[in-house]
This record gives C-alpha cells, sequence and structure tokens, in this order.
C-alpha cells in the first residue's frame, strides 16, 4: 500500500477527531425529512458492520413502485479538510485484502456512528425513486433524510427465501409488513433489470469465493454465489446512481461519472467468439454481444466463467469520467446505462460528489486521482480485494462491472474451486500473445543483487524529474521526532512546526518567481514531519515528503503534494535529496534520525563543502541546550567557537520565521530544481 501512494495507518490527528467523537450526527431539526417510520432495511453480507445503505417501498395504485434508497450520510459528521477527510481524500477508496481490511474512515465512524446500524437512527441522503410497470424510472428526486433500520437482513438468507427454498429469515418474520416490502422491491428490481438487459446489458459470471481462516493460516476456500437478494440490491443501487447523475445535470452541477467506454478490442471479442462458432457485428455491439453470452451459459455452464473472464479483460477497465452540462458523455457499456455515478458508496461517493464544485481543473485532477486510486486501492489481487466482508477472496471483472451468474453444475464450479486452491493453472485470454519482458520492465531482475546500481540512479532521477515536472526550485526542511502528537508529551512542538510551515508557505508562495521557491520539505512520516507537511497545506502550498521504508513509525502522511510524496530505498539517496535542494533547515525536538540528518547538514556546513549557506535554526532552544552540550563540544575541542554559528535557537514561529528570512541569501532567479554544488579543494 505504501508503495502504491496509499495510507495504511489513520495518522495521530485523524485518530485524535475519532476520538473526540461521541455520538452519531444530530437528527433533529434542519430540513432532513423525518422518515422514521417507514419499513427501512438493510440486506448485506452475513458479517457486514458497515452498513451504507437501506431501502423500502410503496405501490401506487397505478402499479408503479416507488422505492427510497437511503444511504449513509458521512457527511453529517466528516467536515471537509478535516484530518479524517484527508485522510479519505488521500486513499478514495478502503482496501480490501483477504487478511484484513483497511479502511477508508476509521472503523468507530464506518461500522459504528455513520453506519445504518439495526435499530439505530442515523442521517442519510435518499435516493426517491418511481418505477414504473415497465421498468423505467418515471419520476425521481434526491433529498436529506432521518432513517430508522427496522431489520438487519442477509444476502444468502433473503435469496433462499425469495427463491421458495427457504423460509423467511428470523429478523424479516419480526418486523410485520416487511416481507410483502421485500416482495415488492424484488418485482421492482427484475423488472429495471429487464430494461436494462433489453439494451445490452452484459451478462458475465465471475467466480467468487469466500476464504476461509483457521487462526491466521487459510483453511479452505467456498464458492460464494450470486444471487436473488444481490441482484435486488445491485438493480437498486445502479438505478440510484443514475437518478444522483440526472439530479446533479438538472442543477447545472458537473460530476463525476464512472464509464466503461466502448471496447478498443472488439475485433479480439468477435475472434473469440468466432472460435467457439459464433458471430458477432462488426462494430460494438453490446445487444449482440450479451445475446452471445447468453448462448455460451446455456449451451456450455463449466466454461462459461473462464469465456466471462477473457471477455471481461477485453473490456478494459471502468474509469472515471468529468460530465460537464449539456456536454455529451460515454456511458457504462457493460451495464448498458448512460448516467453512473459512485454516489451509492458514501466513502468513496463523498470524495466523488465534493470533485463536483471546484475549478474545471481542479475537478480534473479530482478524476484522475479517483481512477489512480480505484487502481491502487486492488493492492491485494492476488489475494482477492474488493470484497465487501473479512476474510474475503474474489475472482474480479473489470472495476465498476458486475458478473451475473447463469446456471451451472455443481460438479463445474467445484472443479474450478479446486483450480484455485491448487494454484498451478491461471486464466488467461485464449488468444493473448505471449509477451517478453523488455530489461526495464523485468522486476525479477529490477530486484536482483546485479541491478542495484539501476535502482539507486532510479531514486536520484524520479525525485528530480518530479521537482521539474511541480516547477520545484528549492526546499526548507523540517526536521523532527515522528513520535509527537498534539496533545501529548511536548505536543506544542507538533502544533509550532505546524504554524511555522504555514508561515514559511504563506511568505514563499507570494515571492515574485516563475517558480516554487523554499517549499516545505519533510521525511514525510507523522509527528513534526506531518505537523509541517500540514501547516504548508493549510496555507495552500506544495510540499515534500522523502519517506523511507522502515519497520515501524516511518508511513506517509496525508498532507504531502501528490506527486511529491517520494519512498526511498537507500537512507544515503533520501540523505542527499534533503542537502540538494535545502535552502535552511529547522529542526525540531527529535531523536537519533533527527540528531543524523542534523549533524549532516552542519558539517556539510561547516567543512564548507557546499558551495551555498544552510542556514540552521534549533527549534526548542531548552530540548536543545539540554540534548547536547555545545560549550563542551567547544571546551574539549571537538569544534571551534565559531562553528556555533551555524546555527541559531527559536522559540516560537514568528521568531524562528524571522531568522529564515533573515539567513536565506538573496539570489536571482533559480533553475529547477536548483540543485547545490560540492566545493571540490584545489
Amino acid at each position: 500500500m505504501v508503495q502504491r501512494g496509499l495510507l495504511p495507518d489513520f495518522s495521530p490527528a485523524a485518530i485524535a477527531e475519532a476520538d473526540r467523537f461521541t455520538h452519531a450526527a444530530d437528527a433533529s431539526g434542519g430540513e432532513a425529512r423525518d422518515l422514521r417510520s417507514l419499513l427501512w432495511a438493510s440486506i448485506d453480507n452475513d458479517d457486514s458492520r458497515d452498513l451504507d445503505q437501506l431501502s423500502v417501498s410503496e405501490t401506487s395504485p397505478n402499479g408503479a413502485v416507488k422505492v427510497l434508497v437511503a444511504i449513509a450520510d458521512v457527511d453529517a459528521l466528516v467536515k471537509k479538510d478535516s484530518a479524517i477527510d484527508v485522510h479519505a481524500r488521500t486513499n478514495t477508496t478502503s482496501v480490501y485484502t483477504a487478511a484484513e481490511i483497511f479502511p477508508m474512515l476509521p472503523e468507530k465512524l464506518s461500522t459504528g456512528l455513520t453506519s445504518l446500524g439495526e435499530g439505530e437512527e442515523r442521517l442519510a441522503i435518499v435516493v426517491d425513486m418511481t418505477i414504473g410497470s415497465d421498468g423505467t424510472v418515471t419520476a425521481s428526486d434526491v433529498y436529506r433524510a432521518v432513517v430508522l433500520n427496522r431489520a438487519k437482513l442477509a444476502y444468502n438468507g433473503v435469496a433462499a427465501w425469495l427463491e421458495g427454498t427457504a423460509s423467511a429469515p428470523p429478523r424479516l418474520e419480526a418486523v410485520p409488513g416487511l416481507d410483502e416490502q421485500l416482495r415488492t422491491q424484488d418485482r421492482a428490481a427484475q423488472a429495471l433489470r429487464r430494461v436494462r438487459q433489453a439494451r445490452g446489458a452484459l451478462r458475465l459470471e465471475t467466480i467468487e469465493v469466500r476464504a476461509v481462516f483457521d487462526g491466521d493460516a487459510l483453511a479452505g476456500l467456498i464458492p460464494d454465489e450470486k444471487n436473488r437478494a444481490k441482484e435486488l440490491i445491485e438493480d437498486f443501487m445502479i438505478a440510484a446512481n443514475g437518478v444522483i447523475a440526472r439530479y446533479l445535470e438538472s442543477k447545472g452541477l458537473p460530476s463525476l461519472r464512472r464509464v466503461l467506454r466502448t471496447p478498443k478490442h472488439w475485433d479480439r471479442i468477435v475472434a473469440l467468439a468466432a472460435e467457439a462458432g459464433e458471430k458477432l457485428p462488426p462494430a460494438p455491439d453490446a445487444a449482440a454481444l450479451d445475446a452471445f453470452l447468453a448462448r455460451r451459459c446455456k449451451a456450455d455452464p463449466d466454461r462459461f466463467p473462464d469465456l466471462s473472464l477473457s471477455v471481461i479483460k477485453l473490456l478494459g477497465s471502468g474509469e472515471y469520467a468529468l460530465e460537464i452540462p449539456g456536454q455529451p458523455t460515454e456511458g457504462h457499456f457493460g451495464l448498458a446505462v448512460r448516467d453512473y455515478t459512485h454516489s451509492t458508496a458514501p466513502n468513496r461517493g463523498r470524495q466523488v460528489r465534493r470533485g463536483a464544485a471546484p475549478p474545471d481543473a481542479d475537478r480534473s485532477a479530482v478524476r484522475r486521482h479517483c481512477d489512480r486510486r480505484v487502481g491502487q486501492g486492488n493492492v491485494g489481487a492476488h489475494f482477492g480485494t474488493g470484497s465487501r466482508g473479512p476474510h474475503r477472496a474474489r475472482i474480479r471483472g473489470a472495476q465498476g462491472r458486475r458478473a451475473r451468474a447463469c446456471p451451472a453444475r455443481p460438479h463445474g464450479r467445484r472443479a474450478r474451486l479446486h483450480r484455485l486452491r491448487r494454484g498451478p493453472e491461471r486464466i488467461v485470454n485464449p488468444i493473448d500473445p505471449p509477451r517478453i519482458s523488455l530489461a526495464y520492465q523485468d522486476e525479477e531482475f529490477l530486484d536482483s543483487e546485479d541491478a542495484r546500481p539501476l535502482r539507486i540512479i532510479a531514486e536520484y532521477l524520479a525525485p528530480m524529474h518530479a521537482f521539474r515536472r511541480e516547477g520545484i526550485t528549492d526546499t526548507i526542511v523540517f526536521f523532527g521526532s515522528a513520535r509527537l502528537a498534539p496533545g501529548g508529551p511536548l505536543g506544542k512542538y507538533y502544533e509550532d512546526a505546524r504554524e511555522l510551515a504555514r508561515l514559511v508557505t504563506h511568505w514563499s508562495t507570494n515571492l515574485p518567481s516563475h517558480a516554487h521557491r523554499y517549499v516545505v520539505c519533510t521525511g514525510g512520516g507523522g509527528g513534526i514531519m506531518e505537523a509541517a507537511n500540514r501547516g504548508a497545506a493549510d496555507a495552500g502550498g506544495k510540499t515534500i515528503g522523502l519517506n523511507i521504508g522502515l519497520p515501524h513509525e516511518q508511513r506517509p502522511n496525508p498532507y504531502i503534494t501528490r506527486g511529491l510524496s517520494f519512498e526511498f530505498h537507500y537512507f544515503f539517496m533520501r540523505k542527499l535529496w534533503f542537502a540538494l535542494l535545502a535552502r535552511a533547515l529547522v529542526a525540531f525536538p527529535g531523536g537519533f534520525g533527527t540528531l543524523d540528518e542534523l549533524a549532516e547538514i552542519l558539517t556539510l556546513m561547516q567543512t564548507r563543502k557546499v558551495a551555498r549557506s544552510i542556514p540552521v535554526v534549533l527549534y526548542g532552544s531548552s530540548y536543545w541546550n539540554e540534548i547536547i552540550d555545545f560549550e563542551a563540544l567547544v571546551r574539549h575541542g571537538m569544534i571551534d567557537r565559531e562553528d556555533l554559528a551555524l546555527f541559531k535557537f527559536a522559540d516560537d514561529p514568528a521568531a524562528a520565521l524571522a531568522l529564515l528570512q533573515a539567513g536565506i541569501e538573496a539570489e536571482p532567479e533559480a533553475p529547477t530544481p536548483d540543485i547545490a554544488h560540492s566545493r571540490t579543494p584545489p
């Protein structure tokens, strides 16, 4: 996750924010409608605690069905630009692996205070849609409401009851009228599905399995098949996403759509059909492809998942697209819908919705970030990420596309599961040509001893490339302990580092320059590093994090500017980049790491090895004079008295800023980046 720029852990600031929440958002007053009297119910996995949607319905005399879908209103608690919001914005998605879930929000919120749990009154965003007898949405609205979950139901139990193979689950029987509610919802969902299938929604089947653990050991895999209850929720979510997309468009607001573009490799799908003795039209045609899939599903159900996976690979991945009202938008080829957002996933959807308001350039950045994070969030692909429950493995289709199972013979599914357990075989596209890796794409070679020089030079060239791209000229480096947290011991220094970084950034961004000067640069982790990056972000400036892979403590904080967070393997390359662009250094209280980096810069200044002055500010005079007896170093002849002029002390942010401004030598416009040169003795 760290290598892909994701945050596995919440920052101390985010944890502190979560700890301050003691109850759910106040549901009284305001413009929210009171819909607590309706028979709301959730349908999810048996072990799900992060319940993010409810549904309820009512039938009108003309045969139409009004369906209300309630989505957890996360924004009611998590405010924009809070530490929790910054973490969520950085990851953009929860990351599911077979052994652990890394939630986008702290569990206190995702499974507690914002979860639509049974018996809990919660604020929600309600998608109100009227579904005609022909399966079309004839009217819709979106509004906030207070809801109350009457029953927590599970997919398998509801599906078995709907399909007539089992009696009603106890929780369903316990709520009078809920059984008829679900029958009505099922009919409405089936009508929605028929409309999409008539338009060419693809019928695909992928294998889903649940990993069963005995302690920490994988004990086996059991099938997790699609069923009628899952399809019910799926159909409502697709319809609700369409309603919200059209709602935003009607208000003149741009939005992010989830699209699956017309496949570029249609010719290869045609060739795949030809191998099965079928013929597809030369131009992409979703309805023709779905008819072909339906025929193959019926003719050869055992091999249909393999065919589905090949088609999924050739269709390509879904992506986010920026929709501007009045401009044409490409729809979702696999779902056969034009309007599709991700707003019914409350954690991810809140980021998508927040991408709708900024200027065009910012919206495009949000779209690219969402696309990148959806791909990077799939870090556990080999463990089957993307599931909604713990210890779940899945062979997934393209992002944003759901699979529809066709009837398969039981022995066929067991055979495929056996292949999954056994491991050596894998499903591949039968018409993919063999690929030979180029040397610079050969991961085994790049990780070898022989390729160490390449890895070292990459840790020089990659930051150089990024600094040129981002227009970074030089930096002011902040050092300090990763262990300091706001409110904790020495927590004052966290707040002071944040304020000083804010002041530095406000000053530097107002300098007349074509590039970014004196950019706050840290080691990228928590504590003082997080505080400095956070202060720079508070001022709206760019800020750099030079991370290093360590067994503990070092994790990239969420305040680093996108594109300026680096992960180093080699300590000496990280040290090099601290020194190369530094125009000044501020050292806050810290331990061995801080002392190490401080000594490096002081040695460079003492020996005049670097052909520029780097003023050093030791922040917290009482701490530094207690930790290092500078006078003793002079008395014992280890340094000269004039070496004490290499640094100055400061005890408040304003004084530190003044020292930095006075100590940095004025220079004309410098190159980007402005790398310090070494002096060589004559």
